[in-house]
């Protein structure tokens, strides 16, 4: 009983909320009906999502723009930070996941530059598979010179080299 009563309650605070058409002649179990007839609401939610579709375009095509610039000027880690914008927008460009893991790669972050690459091969990004077979070659070619260990070398965010470490 208490979960049928819960139900009608909630029903009708659903009903009230939407814009209903309620005359005198309905009964009181029934439920109201929606005007489908006023569009004024679906043409105010129409014309946000354009809105919004436009902002974020301009946006992203802002963020991708900077990455570039920035991937020119070799400030990788501006490069970092716009791409990482960019992608929150639009995901599936492999030319920027080439260019943030370009970055991540300079800054001596190998990693997370396997880790875009792949992603920007999986985008069909020819750059990026490219320099994921490069990257796993200096891999290669960097444990067989240290022996199975990891080196790594640590820049400032300005590019300047701070050294390097060894690790087994």
């Amino acid at each position: 009983m208490k979960k049928k009563m819960l139900t009608m309650v909630l029903m009708c605070i659903i009903a009230m909320g939407a814009k209903a058409q309620v005359y005198g002649y309905d009964s009181w179990a029934q439920m109201p009906t929606i005007d489908l007839y006023d569009d004024g609401m679906l043409n105010m939610l129409i014309r946000a999502a354009a809105e919004n579709g436009a902002r974020l375009k301009a946006e992203y095509e802002a963020s991708y723009n900077q990455t570039e610039t920035a991937f020119r000027q070799k400030r990788w880690y501006e490069v970092i930070n716009n791409a990482n914008r960019a992608l929150a927008i639009r995901d599936y460009n492999g030319y920027l996941y080439y260019m943030r893991g370009y970055a991540y790669e300079q800054i001596g972050d190998w990693k997370e530059a396997k880790r875009d690459y792949k992603r920007g091969k999986r985008c069909g990004s020819g750059l990026a598979e490219q320099a994921l077979s490069a990257l796993k070659a200096k891999e290669k070619q960097r444990k067989k010179n240290y022996g199975g260990g990891t080196a790594t070398t640590y820049y400032d965010q300005y590019g300047n080299n701070l050294g390097s470490s060894y690790r087994r």
